[in-house]
């Protein structure tokens, strides 16, 4: 994994993708990706329909988090077309408790390819290792069994269950906790 730290250029490759922070020029790619109820029922804050104005809004406090440091999020990028594939986040970043919650989505047809897996671990090192993080954490629905799966593959253990803690789809959902600990800190 290759790491460039400079903010403007923030950027982290791994062998399949380039994940670096999200531009405007991303905003039409956003919302035709996330315009998908099979990806908005698996993800906590992600509304159906998305459309542009939710993409662009969604970019605008990207960038408004970025600047006050609450929270990284960051393009994933196919390598080989230069397609824009999902996104990654590193959220309500806390620099007293060096800790993070770690937020992601896939375009669905990308989904069971291996992506949410690789570009996790690289985000996670990165956390680890260039934010000196001491704890990242990630949360999902109980039914999201592939979610689950992608955090328990890159080390998060599971640390218990959120009863009806988020409200969506018009009922109260259960949330599965995560968490992984950076030990060299």
């Amino acid at each position: 994994m290759k790491i460039i730290t400079k903010l403007n250029n923030l950027k982290i490759e791994t062998e399949k993708t380039i994940i670096k922070l999200f531009q405007t020029y991303h905003i039409s790619q956003i919302a035709k990706i996330c315009n998908n109820p099979n990806l908005s029922k698996n993800l906590l804050n992600m509304p159906y329909p998305f459309t542009i104005k939710n993409a662009k809004a969604w970019v605008k406090n990207s960038k408004k988090l970025l600047k006050i440091g609450n929270s990284l999020s960051f393009a994933i990028i196919e390598k080989h077309n230069n397609e824009l594939i999902g996104s990654i986040a590193l959220e309500n970043l806390n620099k007293t408790h060096r800790n993070a919650e770690i937020s992601y989505w896939i375009d669905e047809k990308n989904w069971n390819k291996g992506y949410a897996t690789e570009v996790l671990k690289a985000v996670v090192e990165f956390g680890f290792k260039k934010l000196n993080l001491h704890r990242i954490i990630g949360k999902c629905y109980v039914e999201n069994i592939a979610s689950a799966k992608v955090m328990e593959k890159c080390g998060f253990v599971f640390e218990g269950t959120l009863k009806e803690h988020y409200f969506k789809l018009d009922k109260y959902k259960d949330i599965k906790m995560y968490a992984i600990i950076n030990k060299n800190c």
